[in-house]
C-alpha cells in the first residue's frame, strides 16, 4: 500500500529490482540505484607488477554461525584462503581478521585493516578481487575493485550480475562451486593473466559510470525534481 504512494524505489541491483516488479510495483516507479563509489579516489595505476595474487574484502566476525557471517559466507572464504595460500599470495582487506584463529599461519596471507582512502593502492596491487557472498546488495568493493583494475570471480549476486563480461575480465562462478572448482578456476585465470591495458579499462569504466557517485547524485536530484 505505502509502495504506491511513493514516487520512486531505489532497488541496489537488477534482481532486487525484478523481484519488486513481480510483487507489483510498477517499472516506471523502479530506478536501479547503484550504492556506488567515488571515481576520483578508486582508479586504475596500471601497475605491471602486483604484489598480491587474490583479495577478499569484509570485515571479520569471530561468530561464524551469525547472520552476517553466513551471508559472508566465511567458512568457504577461510578455506579457500588457507589452501590458496599454499602457492599464492592472498590478502584479506577488512577489520579484525588478524584475530580470526582459522586462517593459517603462513606468511602468504596477508590481513589488511587499512582507511577506506587507501584500499585503491591494494587493488592496484591485486590481480583477482574474490566475492563469495550467498547475498548482496553490492557488495562496494566490487565497483571498486572493477576500477581499479582487478580482474573480478563472483557469485551471482549483488552488483556482480549486472556487472560481468567475459570481455572485461569480470566472472561469475555458480553457486554450488566446491572449494577446488573455484580454487582450479581462479588457478586457471592466474595462469593467462595480463593486467587489463587502457582499451580495456576505458569499456569497463564507461560501464562503471552509472555507479560514480557523481552520477548518482544527479540521477536524485531528478528524482527529487519529479516529487515537488
Amino acid at each position: 500500500f505505502l509502495a504506491k504512494k511513493i514516487n520512486k524505489i531505489l532497488p541496489m541491483n537488477s534482481f532486487e529490482s525484478n523481484l519488486l516488479e513481480l510483487e507489483g510495483i510498477k517499472r516506471e516507479n523502479l530506478k536501479i540505484f547503484y550504492a556506488g563509489y567515488d571515481h576520483n579516489i578508486f582508479y586504475p595505476l596500471y601497475l605491471k607488477d602486483k604484489k598480491f595474487d587474490v583479495i577478499f574484502v569484509c570485515k571479520y566476525d569471530s561468530i561464524l554461525e551469525s547472520y552476517y557471517s553466513r551471508r559472508k559466507n566465511y567458512t568457504l572464504l577461510i578455506n579457500l584462503v588457507n589452501s590458496l595460500s599454499k602457492s599464492l599470495k592472498v590478502a584479506i582487506i577488512g577489520k579484525d581478521w588478524d584475530k580470526c584463529q582459522s586462517l593459517s599461519k603462513s606468511e602468504n596471507i596477508s590481513t589488511l585493516n587499512p582507511k577506506h582512502s587507501e584500499y585503491m593502492k591494494i587493488y592496484n596491487n591485486s590481480k583477482i578481487f574474490v566475492n563469495l557472498s550467498k547475498y548482496e546488495g553490492g557488495p562496494v568493493s566490487l565497483l571498486e575493485s572493477m576500477a581499479c583494475g582487478c580482474t573480478t570471480v563472483s557469485f551471482p549476486t549483488g552488483f556482480s550480475i549486472d556487472f560481468f563480461s567475459d570481455e572485461l575480465n569480470s566472472f561469475l562462478i555458480p553457486f554450488n562451486s566446491t572449494l577446488q572448482e573455484i580454487e582450479c578456476y581462479i588457478k586457471f585465470i592466474l595462469n593467462k593473466y595480463i593486467p587489463l591495458d587502457e582499451s580495456k579499462m576505458q569499456k569497463r569504466i564507461q560501464i562503471l559510470k552509472k555507479a560514480r557517485f557523481q552520477n548518482l547524485t544527479s540521477e536524485l536530484e531528478k528524482i527529487a525534481d519529479l516529487n515537488i
